[in-house]
């Protein structure tokens, strides 16, 4: 017969001891703790000048530039080694002759030297620059250029250009009373750069600035003037220009100029606005799509193309009725189309950019015109009210109401903004999905105006 056998007590103690063994190896746990050490290093916004000339200094710098600066006339205005940088001209009593008109050579001159123009790089801070034009008469011109380097890390654009603290547009003249006068001493551009032109780490880009003796200048006064140019980091939003233009010189029977506002915008944001005296009367305006305005005057049937700084390039006869008022204009690559506003009627055209190939199509009140994507918005003037239109159908819906008057529209494809132009003057964003204004972007370029904002045509960086 079979016995169960019992284990000895040390046997079991043995087990017991194994399995508390086996429990601790189970429950422990060795560690190791990983650690990673963050630092950042932020890069630099900086930019400096690295070189400095003029056209009528003496001594030709740049031959694609200024090759006429060459010394060829006697000193009449004791003008002879001005220079800062004496060993750049002999002191001869030999001087270039006096520039006759602005920009690069060839160009016209005098056939006297009497006035002289330096410029230089302030030798103890490289982000200031100095123009010196000495003995100058009216009709005297000067040019000066400057080599601007992005000497930081991290790329910059250009975002505003402005003369004693007043936003101008590049390659446009304006005049300016140094004097306080009431009038105009010296006519002033900037060219060569342009707003919202990105600069690069390590590149270098050339800036001029050309400026005009006028006839209002008095004798015997120093007359002093300030350029800066503000550079900002790329990446703060993307960089466009807002054109604005309304009725109220035409409707007023002004003569020319008529004003074309330039607004740098950084997507809601507004920078600067600046008024462009323009040689043809704006109302309508579109992108052309080649750094150009498409634009048009509200009593006749033309179809211009001018610069963005106002000046009339082109004029054609579109198919548009001669009579009050053709309004907005938009441009989908191949045609554009315009709003004819008659006061309980109207119509939208659309005909090629050389005028021919006229369609109308019904609309009522129109004013406003432009794409988002491929679809045509447009606003309607007494009704107040911005919305889309089907050519097909030939319908108007409806997205949302305006303030005053409705008037122009642009769009910023970059920011999905829609601008829109108001009576009374005033321009203001709006998200053309969520139907909402955007705060705080609302800007009056001309002031209060009688009239409406019905010009608007957005050109992005």
């Amino acid at each position: 017969m079979n016995r169960r056998k019992t284990l000895p007590v040390g046997a079991l103690f043995m087990i017991m001891a194994m399995l508390l063994a086996t429990l601790g190896v189970a429950y422990g746990l060795w560690s190791k703790t990983l650690k990673i050490e963050g630092r950042v290093e932020t890069g630099k916004v900086h930019a400096i000048f690295l070189k400095a000339f003029t056209d009528d200094d003496d001594f030709v710098d740049d031959p694609l530039k200024d090759s006429g600066d060459t010394g060829q006339c006697e000193d009449l205005g004791g003008v002879d080694d001005a220079s800062p940088h004496k060993n750049k001209d002999p002191n001869d009593r030999r001087t270039s002759c006096d520039p006759a008109a602005s920009g690069r050579d060839p160009k016209p001159r005098y056939e006297k030297d009497v006035a002289r123009c330096d410029a230089e790089i302030d030798p103890a801070d490289k982000n200031l620059a100095h123009v010196w034009k000495r003995n100058v008469y009216p009709s005297y011109f000067c040019t000066a250029w400057f080599d601007i380097q992005n000497d930081g890390s991290i790329p910059v654009k250009i975002v505003s250009v402005k003369i004693n603290g007043q936003p101008v547009i590049p390659s446009v003249p304006t005049p300016f009373d140094l004097d306080e006068d009431r009038k105009p001493d010296v006519a002033i551009h900037v060219s060569e750069i342009h707003l919202c032109q990105q600069i690069e780490p390590r590149e270098i880009v050339q800036m001029d600035i050309d400026q005009h003796v006028l006839q209002d200048a008095l004798q015997g006064k120093t007359l002093n003037y300030t350029v800066e140019v503000q550079l900002n980091q790329f990446n703060e939003t993307e960089c466009g220009l807002l054109f604005i233009a309304s009725d109220t010189e035409e409707f007023k029977g002004l003569a020319l100029p008529d004003r074309l506002g330039v607004a740098v915008v950084e997507g809601a944001t507004v920078h600067s606005v600046s008024i462009v005296p323009s040689n043809s009367y704006v109302n309508g305006l579109a992108p052309s799509g080649k750094g150009t305005l498409f634009s048009g005057n509200p009593s006749t049937s033309v179809h211009n193309e001018i610069t963005t700084g106002g000046v009339l390039l082109s004029s054609v006869v579109g198919p548009l009725d001669a009579t009050c008022c053709n309004e907005d204009l938009a441009f989908d690559g191949t045609y554009v189309w315009r709003p004819d506003w008659l006061s309980g009627g109207g119509k939208l055209w659309r005909y090629l950019p050389d005028g021919t190939g006229g369609v109308s199509f019904a609309l009522t009140e129109g004013v406003g015109a432009t794409f988002v994507g491929s679809t045509l918005w447009v606003s309607r003037w007494s009704p107040k009210e911005v919305g889309t239109y089907d050519p097909i159908t030939q319908t108007f819906t409806k997205k949302f109401d305006t303030a005053t008057n409705a008037g122009g529209l642009a769009y910023d494809a970059a920011h999905n903004i829609l601008w829109v132009g108001r009576g009374g003057g005033t321009v203001e964003a709006w998200n053309p999905v969520t139907l909402t204004k955007i705060a705080g972007s609302e800007f009056k370029p001309f002031g209060d105006i009688s009239d409406t904002i019905d010009g608007l045509a957005f050109i992005g960086n």
